[in-house]
């Protein structure tokens, strides 16, 4: 039977058939994954109200449609503090790690900038006694506040990227707050940080590289 695939997320959706009928099916049931996409026209086996031995038909053309984007490291990190809050869409594994490496490095220069003059301040007013020993200063406070203003402006799009790449893997952003469990989260972004882009388009937009199949 023929039909249209109208929902496909996190290994699994649902197909209209030409009867008119829904189907839903498993990442199980299909058994060609290439081209497999939100609007992709399929060939498949109703069993009941379960799709089968799914097959993608070459005429769903757009189902491999690419932003041919490929940038450079520092680029990609651009575009992540560019986008910030935004969620929307899908980020390769390049654009992600991008994001961790030069967060990283940022946020570490940020704090030994800002930290070794007020530290020395503190210091130099303990020293003198306009600073009590054993109370919180101005400067002590201030050192709290700039760490804390460093975490604060790579946290929220560390997220907004983290959704983006759970969007090329094909599941939901909402899968990000796993992050936050202790131990778990920490695991679970990595394996989500190394798993391949799901080939073609999928339902959060197209294929976020060049179309050439180079594995990066």
């Amino acid at each position: 039977m023929r039909g249209e695939v109208i929902d496909y997320a996190a290994g699994s959706g649902l197909i209209s058939g030409e009867d008119g009928a829904r189907y839903t099916f498993t990442d199980e049931q299909v058994a060609r994954r290439e081209g497999l996409a939100v609007g992709s026209k399929v060939d498949f086996v109703p069993e009941g109200g379960i799709a089968t031995q799914i097959y993608p038909l070459a005429a769903a053309g757009r189902s491999f449609e690419s932003t041919n984007e490929d940038l450079s490291l520092w680029e990609y990190f651009r575009k992540c503090m560019r986008l910030y809050a935004n969620g929307e869409g899908r980020a390769r594994r390049k654009e992600y790690w991008s994001f961790v490496l030069f967060s990283a490095l940022l946020s570490t220069a940020a704090a030994i900038v800002l930290m070794i003059p007020l530290t020395m301040l503190a210091v130099a007013l303990e020293s003198t006694g306009d600073g009590a020993m054993g109370t919180m200063s101005p400067v002590h406070w201030l050192i709290i506040l700039s760490v804390l203003a460093i975490i604060i402006v790579f946290m929220i799009p560390s997220y907004a990227v983290l959704a983006r790449r759970l969007h090329d893997v094909g599941m939901s952003g909402w899968f990000a707050l796993i992050s936050l469990i202790p131990y778990l989260g920490g695991l679970f972004v990595l394996v989500i940080a190394l798993i391949p882009s799901q080939e073609g388009a999928n339902a959060y937009g197209p294929y976020p590289k060049p179309r050439a199949p180079y594995r990066v």
